[in-house]
């Protein structure tokens, strides 16, 4: 018959592998980080719908943001570095028997193959201004 002193190490046991491995950080959470305010314009007009992507290709890490009507997007917490920017038409609605013509996104800025768009995060704020062009369309 087993004593249920012989239980009590088990159990610590299990309870400090469980609350180690709870908190553990997040990965990239230590990284420097810096909030971004993107603005978007064509010929002088703001682009009020779409996402705005930002990827780091060294990394793999992606924050995006949807544009506002005054056609600006914010992201916070985004890890300092080099990010290729990309503006995407928002999706069609589900049902929506009417596909709108997003021609105010030129094609060139849709794509990571074609974007000419770039941005170097830093720590603290950081702000962007894109203009895009409609007359260079490749």
């Amino acid at each position: 018959m087993k004593r249920p002193h012989q239980f009590v190490l088990p159990v610590l046991c299990l309870m400090l592998l469980t609350m180690i491995s709870g908190c553990a950080p997040t990965p990239g959470s230590s990284r420097p980080t810096g909030a971004v305010k993107v603005r978007v314009t064509i010929e002088g007009a703001e682009i009020t719908t779409g996402l705005v992507q930002f990827t780091n290709s060294a990394n793999g890490i992606s924050s995006a943001a949807e544009l506002d009507v005054e056609g600006t997007a914010s992201l916070s917490d985004v890890v300092v570095g080099s990010y290729q920017v990309v503006i995407i038409p928002p999706s069609p609605e589900p049902g929506d028997p009417e596909l709108m013509d997003y021609n105010n996104i030129p094609e060139r800025y849709r794509s990571f193959n074609t974007t000419p768009l770039t941005a170097e995060v830093t720590s603290g704020d950081n702000k962007f201004e894109f203009a895009l062009d409609s007359n260079s369309e490749k």
